[in-house]
């Protein structure tokens, strides 16, 4: 399995595992992970929400998860609510005044 670096994209080969099978100009830009190990199968159930943990060597070790938390999400979902109730506002009162009715 490769994992690309900068996307965390992950590809696996079956009849070139544990080879670094990247094109040429991307062979730096990927790690190599054996497919039947514990840490591929972490970036497969992780991908994408992870970030990588690598040691002094740049290698990579582990992967740490990096899923949003459901605070965040309960937040975001409260602004889009606000969001929505305020476009919804303004698009009445334009009408009113395309009507000619906010007098």
């Amino acid at each position: 399995m490769i994992v690309y670096k900068d996307t965390k994209a992950f590809v696996q080969v079956v009849h070139k595992p544990n080879k670094n099978f990247a094109d040429d100009n991307k062979k730096d830009n990927v790690f190599v992970v054996d497919d039947e190990s514990e840490l591929a199968n972490k970036i497969v159930s992780l991908f994408p929400n992870f970030d990588f943990v690598v040691d002094d060597s740049g290698n990579l070790v582990d992967v740490i998860s990096n899923v949003p938390s459901i605070e965040n999400s309960v937040e975001e979902s409260t602004s889009l609510e606000n969001m929505t109730d305020y476009l919804l506002d303004v698009d009445y009162r334009l009408t009113l005044v395309e009507l000619n009715l906010n007098k």
